[in-house]
C-alpha cells in the first residue's frame, strides 16, 4: 500500500489522485480543490493527470514554512495515516 514514506523516497514517482487522497485520507474532490486553488502542482502525461512525489513534498514544505511547526504537524492536521 502506498504512503508517504514510499513518496518521500520516491520523488520522481507519478501518483493519480486517487493515490494521493488515500494517503493524505481525503476524498478526491478535495485533492482536485487543492489543485484548482494552485496548492499542489499537477502535471499531465498523455490523456492523464498525475502528482509528482516532488509536487508532494514541496507542498509539504511549503506547509511547513507557511506556519506548521513541523511536518509531523502537517500530517496531524491532515489526518494522515502516518506516524513517524
Amino acid at each position: 500500500m502506498l504512503n508517504l514514506d514510499s513518496i518521500l523516497s520516491n520523488p520522481q514517482g507519478l501518483y493519480s489522485s486517487t493515490d494521493i487522497a488515500n494517503v493524505f485520507g481525503l476524498s478526491g474532490s478535495s485533492i482536485w480543490d487543492w489543485v484548482n486553488k494552485k496548492k499542489i502542482n499537477c502535471t499531465k502525461v498523455g490523456n492523464m493527470w498525475v502528482f509528482k512525489g516532488q509536487d508532494i513534498i514541496d507542498y509539504l514544505d511549503k506547509q511547513q514554512r507557511d506556519g506548521f511547526i513541523s511536518v509531523g504537524d502537517v500530517l496531524k492536521s491532515h489526518k494522515l495515516p502516518y506516524e513517524r
